[in-house]
C-alpha cells in the first residue's frame, strides 16, 4: 500500500465524528492520541488476521503444532536434546545465523567487531612498547586499539602507522586477511536476511479462519488464499494436512503411535492468483474429516496446517503457512464478498483487504454453539446437486429410491444417476448393495448384526458402464432371485415392514479425464424414510425439438423429484391393498426424514 494511502487512512480511522446537538461542545483532539492511532495502524499485520484480545488470549494458550497471531505459521515443535544448540551452530552454522532474530544478530555482530578490535590491540600495543620504532605517533593503548579498529575496517594510516617492521607487518597482514574473511561472512549473512525469500510469504494472505460449511448441498472445508502483490508467482502449490492425536494407537506390535497425519486433498487452484480464492476441500468418503463434527475435533486435539508453496519471479521459493484448531473453524459460514467491479468509468478492480478474514453465517442456520450448529451442518443436505465444475466431483445421485412396475410388469427399485457436467466422469459404474441388519435382542454371540448382499443392476461383471452425457436410472429388476423377491409376493406388507430398518448403498465410481482422478459418489437410503413406493423420477431432460440450439437441456432443479406412477402399482386387487398399504407408509415416513446420508 503505498504511504500516502496509508496515512491517509490511518487518519480517517483515527478521527470520528461526533454527535452535535444544542449545547454540546467539541473538545480537541489529542495531538498524542492521533500520532498513537497512525502508528497502531503501521504496526498492523493484516496478513496475520483479525485478533481481539480475548480470542488471541484463548489461542495463545491452546495446544497447537503452529503459531497464529502476530506470529502465524512459526512452529511451536521444540527438540529438546544435549548441546543441540551448540551442534546446530557447529554442523549448521550459515541457517543458524540467518534465522537469529535481528536484535541479537546486530549485538552479536557488534561484539564480535568490538571483540576482534580488542583481542589485535595487544599484540600492537606490545610491539609499541617492546619494539620501538615498529609503530610511528602513538603512544599510548588507546592509541592502538584505534590503530586495531582502523587496520580492521580499511588500510589507509595518517599520524600513525608501521614502519619498517617485520613484526608488525607480519600482525598487519594476517589481522586483514582475518578481517576480510569475517566482513565477508558477515555481508553474506546480512545479504541473505535482506534477500530471503520468506518476505515473499508476508504478501500471501490466508484467512485467519476456516469455514466448514455446503456449497451446492456438498459439505466442504474451506479457507481464503490471496497474493496482495502484482507480480505473479510461479507455480504456486497449496497442500494440507490434519494432524489428530487424541489417546493415539497401538500397533499389533505394541508400538504406540501418538499422531495420525493425513492429507487434505485441495483440488485445483488457479495458476495466476489474480483474484482472491476460496481453497475447497471436499469431505466426502475419501476425506479425513469425513464424520467429524466439532466435538469429535475438539477430542482429538485436531488442527489442519495449510502451507502455501511458490517462486518469486527470481527464481527463490518461499512459503506460507497457516493452522486452524477446531475453536478457529467457523461451521456453517461463508467468507464475505471482498471483490469489488469497477463503476462505469473505472478501469481496476479492488479487493478489501479489511474485509479479507470476516466470514457470515449462512442464510437458514439458526444461532447455535459450535457444537450443535457443527451437527446440524453435517447432517443437514439441501436437494441440490454438485456445480458443474471441470476437475470437481460432480456425479450425483438423488435423494431417494423409486419403487414401481415397469412396462414389462415387473418390480423395480432404481435410483436416478447423473454427471452435472456431462460426462466428465469417464469408466462410470453402478453399484447397489443391501445391509439388513438383525434385531438388536436377537443377535446371538458370533453373528455378525448384519447381512450384506449385493442387488445386481446391470454392473456386476464390470463390463457395462454409465454414459451420463444425461441423467440415466440405475435399477435392480425384483424378481424370484433378488434379494428383495418377497417385496413382490403375496406377504408384501410383512416383508416391508421386516426391512424398514434395512438399507440400500448405491456406489458410483469412475475417474475424471481432466485430472486422472478417481471419483466416488455414494448414498445411503434407509427403506422405511427413503424408497418411494409406487412413483417414479420426474422428466427432467427437455426434447432437442424444444430448445433454440437443438441440443437437450437437463431441469437440474428438478433432479431429486419424484410423481406418482401412472396407472396401478399392483397387478391384481389383494396385491393392490397391499401395496397401497406399504407405498401409504413410507411415504408418510419420508415426508419428515432427512436427507440420505452421504
Amino acid at each position: 500500500m503505498p504511504l500516502k494511502k496509508l496515512f491517509r487512512s490511518a487518519h480517517s480511522s483515527a478521527q470520528s465524528l461526533p454527535d452535535i446537538s444544542a449545547g454540546s461542545t467539541i473538545q480537541p483532539e489529542s495531538p498524542d492520541n492521533h500520532w498513537t492511532d497512525i502508528w497502531g495502524v503501521l504496526r498492523e499485520a493484516p496478513d496475520r488476521g483479525k485478533w481481539n484480545d480475548a480470542h488471541w488470549k484463548s489461542r495463545a494458550v491452546q495446544r497447537s503444532l503452529v503459531e497464529a497471531g502476530r506470529h502465524a505459521g512459526r512452529s511451536r515443535v521444540e527438540y529438546v536434546a544435549p548441546n543441540i544448540g551448540f551442534h546446530l551452530l557447529t554442523r549448521d552454522f550459515f541457517i543458524t545465523a540467518i534465522n537469529t532474530q535481528t536484535k541479537w544478530l546486530v549485538l552479536i555482530i557488534f561484539a564480535i567487531y568490538l571483540a576482534l578490535s580488542f583481542a589485535w590491540s595487544v599484540p600492537y600495543y606490545l610491539l609499541l612498547r617492546y619494539s620501538p620504532g615498529c609503530i610511528y605517533g602513538a603512544e599510548t593503548y588507546v592509541e592502538m586499539w584505534t590503530f586495531s579498529f582502523i587496520t580492521m575496517m580499511t588500510i589507509g594510516y595518517g599520524n600513525t602507522g608501521p614502519q619498517a617492521c617485520w613484526a608488525a607487518s607480519w600482525v598487519i597482514a594476517i589481522q586483514s586477511i582475518s578481517s576480510l574473511l569475517v566482513e565477508a561472512v558477515t555481508i553474506g549473512i546480512i545479504f541473505a536476511r535482506i534477500s530471503h525469500p520468506k518476505q515473499r510469504g508476508r504478501s500471501i494472505f490466508i484467512s485467519d479462519s476456516a469455514v466448514i460449511a455446503r456449497r451446492d448441498g456438498v459439505l466442504k472445508f474451506m479457507f481464503r488464499v490471496a497474493d496482495i502483490r502484482r507480480t505473479q508467482v510461479v507455480d504456486p502449490k497449496i497442500k494440507a494436512f490434519m494432524y489428530t492425536w487424541g489417546e493415539g494407537r497401538v500397533t499389533a506390535e505394541g508400538e504406540r503411535i501418538p499422531v495420525r497425519c493425513e492429507a487434505i486433498d485441495t483440488g485445483y487452484i488457479d495458476g495466476m492468483l489474480i483474484l482472491p480464492l476460496t481453497i475447497e476441500h471436499t469431505i466426502d468418503e475419501k476425506s479425513p474429516l469425513c464424520g467429524h463434527t466439532h466435538d469429535s475435533l475438539v477430542a482429538l486435539d485436531a488442527e489442519l496446517v495449510v502451507t502455501f508453496e511458490g517462486t518469486t519471479e527470481f527464481g527463490n521459493p518461499f512459503m506460507a503457512r497457516r493452522s486452524y484448531v477446531p475453536s478457529d473453524l467457523a461451521w456453517g459460514h461463508q467468507f464475505v464478498d471482498i471483490i469489488c467491479r469497477p463503476a462505469a468509468g473505472e478501469t481496476h478492480y479492488t479487493i478489501d483487504l479489511d474485509r479479507f478474514h470476516d466470514t457470515r453465517p449462512q442464510e437458514g442456520l439458526p444461532p447455535l454453539p459450535p457444537a450443535p450448529l457443527s451437527q446440524l451442518v453435517v447432517s443437514r443436505a439441501k436437494r441440490t446437486v454438485p456445480y458443474p465444475l471441470l476437475g470437481d466431483n460432480t456425479l450425483a445421485l438423488a435423494d431417494s429410491l423409486v419403487l414401481y412396475r415397469g412396462s414389462d410388469g415387473g418390480l423395480r427399485l432404481a435410483a436416478r444417476a447423473a454427471d452435472t457436467y456431462p460426462n466428465q466422469a469417464l469408466d462410470v459404474t453402478a453399484r447397489m448393495y443391501l445391509y439388513r441388519w438383525s434385531d438388536a435382542d436377537a443377535v446371538e454371540p458370533g453373528q455378525p448384526p448384519v447381512s450384506i448382499v449385493q442387488l445386481e443392476c446391470g454392473y456386476v461383471d464390470g463390463t457395462d458402464r454409465l454414459h451420463l452425457r444425461l441423467p440415466v436410472e440405475v435399477a435392480h429388476v425384483i424378481d424370484a432371485s433378488s434379494p428383495l423377491a418377497a417385496w413382490d409376493g403375496p406377504d408384501a406388507t410383512a416383508a416391508l415392514r421386516a426391512d424398514a430398518d434395512a438399507e440400500v448403498v448405491v456406489v458410483l465410481s469412475g475417474y475424471l479425464y481432466s485430472t486422472s482422478e478417481n471419483v466416488l459418489r455414494q448414498r445411503t437410503y434407509v427403506v422405511s424414510r427413503h424408497v418411494r413406493a409406487g412413483c417414479v423420477f420426474a422428466d427432467i431432460v427437455k426434447h432437442p425439438a424444444l430448445t433454440k440450439d437443438r441440443k437437450p437441456r437437463v431441469r437440474w432443479a428438478r433432479f431429486h423429484d419424484v410423481v406418482p406412477q401412472q396407472g396401478e402399482f399392483l397387478e391384481d386387487g389383494a396385491e393392490e391393498e397391499v401395496g397401497a398399504s406399504a407405498n401409504s407408509g413410507l411415504d408418510s415416513a419420508f415426508a419428515d426424514a432427512p436427507a440420505p446420508s452421504e
